[in-house]
């Protein structure tokens, strides 16, 4: 079972019978970070080889840099199978109307502050929470964070989840022995951020997302995440930082 990196905080997590990609289609347009390569885009609606076969596709939240309507639309149209979930605030920037086809299966999430909700998929087990987006400015933005359970193995992806402690205290990731957490890289620069997964989470592996394309990183974030990532090794049993597409993390 392995994590493979394809888009800013786009993963593709690929087990011995399933593939689940959260945040996949994506274009961050003027934004510095990764957008989804066309071909990858082509060969998912088109049901082409590697990863033409998605089993379920989830995401996090409606923002450019993870979200492309246009391509989700596109592939919830092309003949073949879909399990498509999305938050309420997502989903009314796609065409509904492509919901009601028997071969898409489309979970829309309306989760309530600090809610969550988990249901079975097949073979895969999704629990679904609300958490407050990071920064100011998207304060009141719908956010989903996603625990995924496949295998026997267990992994968080955050979406953009806020760095604060009450965005966790409802939460007993703690107990659920978190195989892989995914996370934007401030989780690790930050000394709050870092609090709250020795509190809060107690991953054993991390994969650190979102950061700027190598060419557009003028912060200086991507050296930064590197040295985070070293000192903080020894806590963990593997942190990745994701930055190549094409990366693959095993579990």
């Amino acid at each position: 079972m392995k994590i493979i990196y394809k888009s800013n905080a786009g993963i593709i997590i690929e087990t011995k019978n399933i593939k689940i990609a959260v945040d996949l289609f994506c274009d961050a347009g003027d934004l510095p970070y990764t957008s989804v390569s066309p071909l990858l885009v082509r060969s998912i609606v088109n049901r082409e080889d590697p990863y033409g076969s998605i089993d379920y596709m989830l995401y996090t939240h409606r923002h450019m840099d993870h979200f492309n309507a246009e391509n989700v639309n596109e592939y919830l149209a092309a003949k073949g199978k879909v399990r498509l979930v999305v938050p309420y605030r997502t989903s009314k920037h796609l065409d509904c109307e492509l919901f009601k086809s028997k071969d898409n299966d489309v979970t829309v999430l309306k989760l309530g502050e600090k809610e969550k909700l988990k249901f079975e998929k097949g073979e895969i087990s999704i629990t679904a929470y609300a958490f407050k987006h990071e920064g100011k400015e998207s304060a009141d933005e719908e956010n989903v964070g996603y625990l995924i359970e496949a295998e026997g193995k267990k992994i968080l992806h955050l979406g953009d989840a806020c760095i604060a402690r009450d965005n966790f205290q409802h939460t007993d990731f703690q107990n659920d022995y978190i195989d892989v957490l995914v996370a934007p890289f401030p989780y690790i620069t930050r000394t709050d951020g870092l609090g709250l997964i020795a509190e809060y989470i107690k991953p054993k592996k991390i994969a650190v997302v979102h950061l700027p394309a190598e060419e557009k990183d003028f912060c200086g974030w991507i050296r930064g995440a590197c040295k985070s990532a070293e000192k903080i090794r020894k806590d963990f049993e593997d942190v990745v930082i994701f930055t190549e597409i094409d990366q693959e993390m095993n579990i």
